[in-house]
């Protein structure tokens, strides 16, 4: 009841600054945004849909392109914030995937990854080729599914032997951006833009790994029994570090696409419901993004691009059983029961994310009727569409494991 008091005044206080012209204050805009997320994620858990998902449509509802509760200069300005917060999450998963593992175990997982995500993309291919559209939009669709997939695996919440399966993501996850950096490289960019995307997925390892080490050493050795405040300042310190260097260089993104790659990561190693995985790094992350779609961009209106949305949602769905399946016959001899398909869907909007990123380095090269914009549509109605789907599966089939939960 707080929280929806809370939300009223923000509302009340930012459509009266609205109607006066009144500059709207930051903290205002940051209230804004995440109680309207937070609510949202509360009617979304009701259908047992991540809350992610709230987070965008609220980005979207409040933003600039929406309602505009908050200011069209909030984006830029919240900017080195959101970097800082995916620099602790990287931090912290992987601290989270290097702690008590034997490297060949990691090694072994991660390549796992890395052949899952390059059968995806190969698939991909293969089945978009004898359609009569652009390269670089059947390029963009095998690179968004490469990326897409192996995400997906990593999301087993409530399995106790999850760390595997986030290894597994994090191998898929770094051979999807190297195929990002390989066909971004190539593509009408100058000389610089060319070794800068062309060296991505390397700088992006070792960073990431680097700091893990240095984390786990640190924090078992030096902050090991000392207060939760200083062990939670310590990601920050430790991956703000290379950050003037890499805005420098033009690398920022990188931090935006392993932040967001490893996301269910971080969150597989608490035993928490959906709600409670609800922070407000995750809200600031993903409603961010969702200030930057309008529900023009978010939802197709019109009939166009209906047809290549359907064979996305129906090639997607095939691919991910067959390839999840395999990935899970290589890293394990025993005989695992598959999770629930509700519990692998959240990867989605990580990967829009990426794409935010990536695609409008294809923006001169695409032509004809799919231009940048439709891209967007293409690709986010697709996640939406199985979303539903999903959903509908959940709710007309809920697994039995589930309701052994529910009944204990």
């Amino acid at each position: 009841m707080l929280n929806f008091i809370s939300f009223l005044i923000i509302i009340i206080a930012s459509v009266f600054c609205i109607k006066n012209n009144i500059m709207l204050n930051q903290l205002l805009n940051i209230g804004s945004l995440i109680l309207t997320a937070y609510i949202l994620s509360r009617m979304t858990c009701f259908f047992n849909i991540p809350s992610v998902v709230a987070y965008i449509i609220a980005g979207i509802i409040v933003g600039y392109h929406g309602l505009g509760l908050v200011s069209s200069s909030f984006i830029k300005e919240i900017s080195l914030i959101e970097n800082i917060i995916l620099m602790i999450l990287i931090s912290n998963t992987v601290r989270f995937i290097l702690k008590e593992q034997s490297l060949k175990m990691f090694s072994r997982y991660f390549l796992t990854g890395a052949i899952s995500s390059l059968l995806i993309f190969i698939l991909t291919l293969g089945f978009f080729a004898p359609l009569h559209i652009p390269i670089q939009t059947k390029i963009i669709m095998c690179l968004f599914s490469a990326t897409f997939s192996p995400l997906m695996i990593s999301a087993f919440n409530g399995n106790k032997s999850v760390k595997p399966y986030i290894q597994l993501s994090l191998g898929g996850f770094f051979f999807a951006v190297i195929l990002w950096g390989i066909f971004t490289a190539f593509t009408g960019l100058a000389f610089t833009g060319r070794i800068k995307l062309a060296f991505m997925p390397f700088f992006l390892s070792v960073t990431s790994i680097v700091a893990g080490l240095v984390w786990g050493y640190i924090a078992e050795k030096m902050l090991y029994n000392e207060s939760h405040k200083l062990k939670s300042l310590y990601p920050l310190a430790v991956m703000f570090l290379p950050y003037p260097l890499v805005n420098e260089l033009g690398f920022d993104f990188i931090f935006l696409a392993i932040g967001i790659g490893v996301y269910n990561g971080i969150f597989s190693e608490r035993e928490k419901s959906i709600i409670e995985q609800s922070d407000i790094s995750a809200l600031l992350i993903f409603g961010i993004f969702g200030m930057h779609l309008s529900l023009d961009d978010a939802i197709l209106l019109g009939n166009a691009n209906w047809s290549l949305v359907a064979i996305f949602v129906s090639f997607f769905i095939f691919s991910k059983i067959i390839c999840t399946r395999l990935a899970l016959h290589f890293i394990s001899h025993e005989k695992k029961q598959l999770p629930s398909i509700i519990h692998i869907i959240p990867c989605g909007p990580m990967a829009l994310i990426v794409l935010r990123r990536f695609i409008p380095e294809f923006n001169s090269q695409l032509t004809g009727d799919i231009e940048i914009t439709a891209m967007y549509s293409i690709l986010t109605t697709s996640i939406l569409v199985i979303f539903i789907l999903f959903s509908i599966h959940y709710m007309l089939f809920r697994p039995y494991k589930d309701t052994n939960i529910v009944s204990e």
